[in-house]
């Protein structure tokens, strides 16, 4: 082969590389654009997990304050169950003092309808007593007639 179409065979290949060259940097190009395109997507990605973790870091400080007052709440609660604790142990002792104080009242009040019911005999027993001389008195009226006890009685009077 002589050396011109040496050289020409040398320069449409040079010339096939340098396009197949350009053709490789134009796809590195492209490449490279998607890889910034990538990149830039990425930061705005890494961007967007700082916010999320600096809310979420506000979240969890948010939620400790939470705990904080729920951990007093539940503090306070407990002193109010121990103060009912003692309230109903007050109470408990003092339904026992009512109860006892009104086993008193009921025993009292048992000895007093007996002492009624014997104040009532006693007050009964007279009447009756009474009514049974008033009768014995009309009796003897009518035996004796009215003038002559009208007599002894005035004589027993003066006497």
């Amino acid at each position: 082969m002589p050396f011109e179409e040496q050289v020409l065979k040398l320069l449409g290949e040079l010339n096939q590389r340098q396009k197949d060259f350009q053709t490789e940097m134009q796809n590195v190009k492209l490449d490279v654009k998607e890889i910034r395109t990538d990149v830039d997507k990425m930061k705005l990605d890494v961007k967007e997990i700082r916010t999320d973790v600096d809310k979420m870091k506000l979240d969890v400080k948010e939620i400790r304050t939470d705990v904080d007052k729920m951990k007093l709440d539940v503090k306070e609660i407990r002193t109010d169950v121990d103060r009912m604790k003692l309230d109903v142990k007050e109470i408990r002792t003092d339904v026992d003092s009512v109860k006892w104080n009104l086993e008193e009242v009921k025993s009292d009040v048992k000895g007093l309808k007996e002492e009624n019911h014997l104040i009532k005999q006693a007050v009964l027993d007279p009447n009756k007593k009474a009514e049974k001389i008033m009768d014995e008195q009309q009796i003897i009226y009518r035996i004796l007639g009215e003038h002559e006890v009208s007599i002894r009685m005035l004589k027993e009077k003066n006497g």
